[in-house]
């Protein structure tokens, strides 16, 4: 675990230990700059039937046993002028989707914000 210049706790995957919320970016944190917006994200499995779930974060392998499941995130603009609609209405998302199930998603997501 080591700090920032500011104080806050850069998270240590190989000495894991509990954060307060604080340290995180979410709408506590970063509420102007999390309303810009909008994300869908998915759990679909790889084995067995294949299944998918959207937005179950406490569903555990949907596809059934023998395969991974990837949990995937896609990020899109909302647009300010017309209430916060998220806009995929054919415009690429503005990150993703990436499978946040693997150190390069999570990477992704980091860089990202």
């Amino acid at each position: 675990m080591t700090t920032e210049g500011g104080g806050s706790l850069l998270f240590d995957p190989d000495e894991p230990v509990w954060i307060h919320k604080e340290n995180f970016l979410c709408a506590f944190t970063a509420p102007e700059l999390m309303a810009r917006y909008g994300c869908e994200y998915r759990i679909e499995g790889g084995g067995g039937g294949g299944g998918s779930s959207r937005a179950s974060p406490w569903d555990d392998d949907v596809g059934g046993e023998g395969g991974p499941t990837s949990r995937t995130l896609t990020i899109y603009d909302r647009d300010p002028d017309d209430g916060g609609r998220i806009l995929s209405d054919g415009r690429p998302p503005v990150l993703g989707p990436v499978d946040l199930a693997t150190e390069d998603g999570r990477k992704g997501l980091s860089e990202f914000f």
